[in-house]
Protein backbone atom coordinates (compact mmCIF):
# COMPACT_ATOMS: atom_id res chain seq x y z
CA UNK A 1 0.00 0.00 0.00
CA UNK A 2 1.48 3.28 -0.56
CA UNK A 3 2.31 5.61 1.87
CA UNK A 4 1.55 9.02 1.96
CA UNK A 5 3.64 11.90 3.69
CA UNK A 6 1.19 13.80 6.20
CA UNK A 7 3.16 16.92 7.55
CA UNK A 8 2.95 18.23 11.27
CA UNK A 9 4.16 20.22 13.72
CA UNK A 10 4.56 20.08 17.41
CA UNK A 11 1.45 22.18 19.36
CA UNK A 12 2.56 23.14 22.58
CA UNK A 13 -0.39 23.93 24.42
CA UNK A 14 -3.93 22.18 24.88
CA UNK A 15 -5.82 25.10 26.27
CA UNK A 16 -9.42 25.54 24.61
CA UNK A 17 -8.11 28.80 22.92
CA UNK A 18 -5.52 27.76 21.65
CA UNK A 19 -7.27 24.62 19.66
CA UNK A 20 -9.60 27.22 18.91
CA UNK A 21 -6.92 29.23 17.04
CA UNK A 22 -5.61 26.61 15.51
CA UNK A 23 -8.56 25.51 14.29
CA UNK A 24 -9.64 28.98 12.72
CA UNK A 25 -5.90 28.80 10.76
CA UNK A 26 -7.09 25.57 9.16
CA UNK A 27 -5.27 23.25 11.60
CA UNK A 28 -6.02 20.11 13.29
CA UNK A 29 -5.28 19.27 16.36
CA UNK A 30 -4.01 15.67 16.82
CA UNK A 31 -2.53 12.90 19.23
CA UNK A 32 0.09 10.29 18.04
CA UNK A 33 0.37 7.58 20.08
CA UNK A 34 3.94 5.90 19.97
CA UNK A 35 5.35 2.50 20.65
CA UNK A 36 6.73 2.20 23.88
CA UNK A 37 6.99 6.31 24.06
CA UNK A 38 5.03 9.11 24.94
CA UNK A 39 2.58 10.46 23.07
CA UNK A 40 2.76 13.51 20.81
CA UNK A 41 0.61 16.58 20.26
CA UNK A 42 0.79 17.56 17.04
CA UNK A 43 -1.27 19.72 14.56
CA UNK A 44 -1.62 19.01 11.03
CA UNK A 45 -3.37 20.90 8.34
CA UNK A 46 -6.81 20.06 7.23
CA UNK A 47 -6.81 20.26 3.76
CA UNK A 48 -3.26 18.06 3.52
CA UNK A 49 -5.20 15.28 6.04
CA UNK A 50 -8.78 15.25 3.48
CA UNK A 51 -6.53 14.59 0.53
CA UNK A 52 -4.75 11.65 2.24
CA UNK A 53 -8.03 10.52 3.13
CA UNK A 54 -9.13 10.87 -0.49
CA UNK A 55 -6.98 8.32 -1.28
CA UNK A 56 -8.29 4.80 -2.65
CA UNK A 57 -7.12 3.20 0.89
CA UNK A 58 -9.56 6.24 2.32
CA UNK A 59 -9.56 5.65 6.37
CA UNK A 60 -6.90 2.78 5.94
CA UNK A 61 -4.49 4.88 4.27
CA UNK A 62 -0.86 3.88 5.64
CA UNK A 63 0.78 7.67 6.99
CA UNK A 64 4.34 9.23 7.44
CA UNK A 65 3.60 11.66 9.70
CA UNK A 66 6.63 14.26 9.18
CA UNK A 67 6.92 15.55 12.87
CA UNK A 68 8.27 19.39 12.28
CA UNK A 69 10.72 17.51 9.81
CA UNK A 70 12.83 16.46 12.05
CA UNK A 71 11.56 12.71 12.24
CA UNK A 72 8.80 10.64 10.31
CA UNK A 73 6.71 7.78 12.02
CA UNK A 74 4.95 5.23 10.09
CA UNK A 75 1.12 5.53 11.12
CA UNK A 76 -2.34 4.92 10.70
CA UNK A 77 -5.71 6.41 11.68
CA UNK A 78 -7.30 5.55 15.12
CA UNK A 79 -9.80 7.87 15.19
CA UNK A 80 -11.82 11.16 13.42
CA UNK A 81 -13.31 13.56 15.39
CA UNK A 82 -16.31 15.77 13.24
CA UNK A 83 -17.36 19.21 13.95
CA UNK A 84 -21.18 18.51 14.61
CA UNK A 85 -22.86 21.69 13.12
CA UNK A 86 -20.58 21.78 10.08
CA UNK A 87 -20.64 18.81 7.72
CA UNK A 88 -16.71 17.82 6.95
CA UNK A 89 -15.11 19.58 9.59
CA UNK A 90 -12.22 17.67 12.00
CA UNK A 91 -12.02 18.51 15.20
CA UNK A 92 -9.37 16.39 16.54
CA UNK A 93 -7.33 13.22 15.16
CA UNK A 94 -5.71 10.24 16.85
CA UNK A 95 -3.16 8.29 14.88
CA UNK A 96 -1.13 5.22 15.84
CA UNK A 97 2.49 4.51 15.25
CA UNK A 98 3.06 1.41 13.52
CA UNK A 99 5.53 -1.39 12.55
CA UNK A 100 5.92 -2.28 8.52
CA UNK A 101 5.86 -5.84 9.70
CA UNK A 102 3.81 -6.53 12.34
CA UNK A 103 -0.05 -7.28 11.58
CA UNK A 104 -2.83 -4.90 12.32
CA UNK A 105 -6.95 -4.88 12.59
CA UNK A 106 -8.79 -2.97 9.94
CA UNK A 107 -11.78 -2.76 8.28
CA UNK A 108 -11.76 -3.03 4.58
CA UNK A 109 -14.98 -1.56 2.44
CA UNK A 110 -16.70 -4.53 0.02
CA UNK A 111 -18.13 -3.36 -2.94
CA UNK A 112 -20.94 -5.24 -4.33
CA UNK A 113 -19.95 -6.31 -8.32
CA UNK A 114 -21.98 -8.12 -11.36
CA UNK A 115 -25.08 -6.60 -10.71
CA UNK A 116 -25.68 -6.03 -14.17
CA UNK A 117 -24.86 -9.60 -15.15
CA UNK A 118 -26.84 -11.22 -12.75
CA UNK A 119 -30.24 -13.36 -14.38
CA UNK A 120 -32.94 -10.93 -14.95
CA UNK A 121 -35.03 -12.65 -11.77
CA UNK A 122 -36.53 -9.35 -10.56
CA UNK A 123 -35.11 -10.27 -7.45
CA UNK A 124 -33.48 -7.34 -4.81
CA UNK A 125 -30.48 -7.27 -4.04
CA UNK A 126 -29.92 -6.51 -0.38
CA UNK A 127 -26.64 -5.69 1.25
CA UNK A 128 -26.33 -5.76 5.01
CA UNK A 129 -22.55 -5.69 5.55
CA UNK A 130 -20.51 -2.86 4.15
CA UNK A 131 -16.99 -4.06 6.09
CA UNK A 132 -15.21 -6.47 6.73
CA UNK A 133 -12.66 -7.09 9.70
CA UNK A 134 -9.32 -8.40 8.28
CA UNK A 135 -5.87 -9.13 9.85
CA UNK A 136 -2.96 -8.12 7.90
CA UNK A 137 0.47 -6.19 7.77
CA UNK A 138 0.29 -2.24 6.91
CA UNK A 139 2.00 -3.39 3.18
CA UNK A 140 -0.70 -6.12 2.53
CA UNK A 141 -3.93 -4.07 3.28
CA UNK A 142 -6.45 -3.86 0.22
CA UNK A 143 -8.29 -1.34 -0.29
CA UNK A 144 -11.10 -3.11 -0.92
CA UNK A 145 -12.49 -6.35 -1.14
CA UNK A 146 -15.69 -7.63 -3.89
CA UNK A 147 -18.38 -9.31 -3.78
CA UNK A 148 -19.38 -11.01 -6.83
CA UNK A 149 -23.66 -11.85 -7.63
CA UNK A 150 -23.19 -12.23 -11.11
CA UNK A 151 -24.19 -15.99 -10.65
CA UNK A 152 -26.66 -15.49 -7.47
CA UNK A 153 -30.46 -15.98 -8.09
CA UNK A 154 -33.49 -15.18 -5.81
CA UNK A 155 -32.75 -16.76 -2.39
CA UNK A 156 -29.31 -17.24 -2.48
CA UNK A 157 -27.21 -15.42 0.13
CA UNK A 158 -23.32 -14.54 -0.14
CA UNK A 159 -21.49 -14.71 3.02
CA UNK A 160 -17.95 -13.73 4.42
CA UNK A 161 -16.03 -17.06 3.03
CA UNK A 162 -17.26 -16.57 -0.23
CA UNK A 163 -14.92 -13.39 -0.31
CA UNK A 164 -11.31 -14.61 -1.84
CA UNK A 165 -8.84 -12.92 0.36
CA UNK A 166 -5.49 -11.07 -1.08
CA UNK A 167 -2.24 -13.02 0.52
CA UNK A 168 -0.98 -12.24 3.28
CA UNK A 169 -4.55 -11.02 4.55
CA UNK A 170 -6.26 -13.13 7.48
CA UNK A 171 -10.42 -13.02 8.30
CA UNK A 172 -11.29 -11.29 11.80
CA UNK A 173 -15.20 -11.02 10.94
CA UNK A 174 -17.27 -14.03 10.88
CA UNK A 175 -17.09 -16.39 8.19
CA UNK A 176 -20.83 -17.05 8.14
CA UNK A 177 -22.03 -13.86 8.06
CA UNK A 178 -24.36 -12.76 5.49
CA UNK A 179 -23.03 -10.01 3.26
CA UNK A 180 -25.56 -9.88 0.01
CA UNK A 181 -28.90 -11.57 -0.08
CA UNK A 182 -31.17 -11.60 -3.37
CA UNK A 183 -34.64 -11.26 -2.04
CA UNK A 184 -38.00 -12.00 -4.04
CA UNK A 185 -40.05 -8.93 -5.07
CA UNK A 186 -43.25 -8.41 -2.70
CA UNK A 187 -46.17 -9.03 -4.98
CA UNK A 188 -49.54 -6.87 -3.73
CA UNK A 189 -52.27 -9.27 -3.73
CA UNK A 190 -55.18 -7.51 -6.23
CA UNK A 191 -58.54 -7.02 -4.70
CA UNK A 192 -61.34 -9.75 -6.09
CA UNK A 193 -65.05 -8.57 -6.89
CA UNK A 194 -65.61 -10.93 -4.04
CA UNK A 195 -63.60 -8.91 -1.11
CA UNK A 196 -65.54 -5.57 -2.86
CA UNK A 197 -69.26 -6.80 -2.22
CA UNK A 198 -68.39 -7.55 0.95
CA UNK A 199 -67.20 -4.40 1.78
CA UNK A 200 -70.11 -2.43 4.45
CA UNK A 201 -70.29 0.17 1.75
CA UNK A 202 -71.25 -1.71 -1.24
CA UNK A 203 -74.74 -1.88 -0.46
CA UNK A 204 -75.00 2.17 -0.09
CA UNK A 205 -75.92 4.23 -3.17
CA UNK A 206 -72.69 5.53 -4.86
CA UNK A 207 -70.60 2.82 -2.49
CA UNK A 208 -71.05 5.04 0.33
CA UNK A 209 -72.39 8.87 1.73
CA UNK A 210 -70.91 11.75 -0.29
CA UNK A 211 -68.72 14.25 1.73
CA UNK A 212 -70.35 17.26 3.12
CA UNK A 213 -69.74 20.24 1.25
CA UNK A 214 -68.76 23.14 3.65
Amino acid sequence: MEKVILKSEVRPLSSKSYLKQLRNTGRVPAVLHNRGDESMNLAVDALDFKKALSTPAGSNVMLSIDVDGQGQYLSRIENIQYDILREGVYTHIEFGQISIGEEIEVHVPVIVTGQDNREADDGIVSQTLHEIAISSKPDDIPASLHADISKMTIGDVLTVSDIELPQGCTLVTEADEAIVSIIAPRVSEPVTTEAADESPLADLPGGGPEPELV
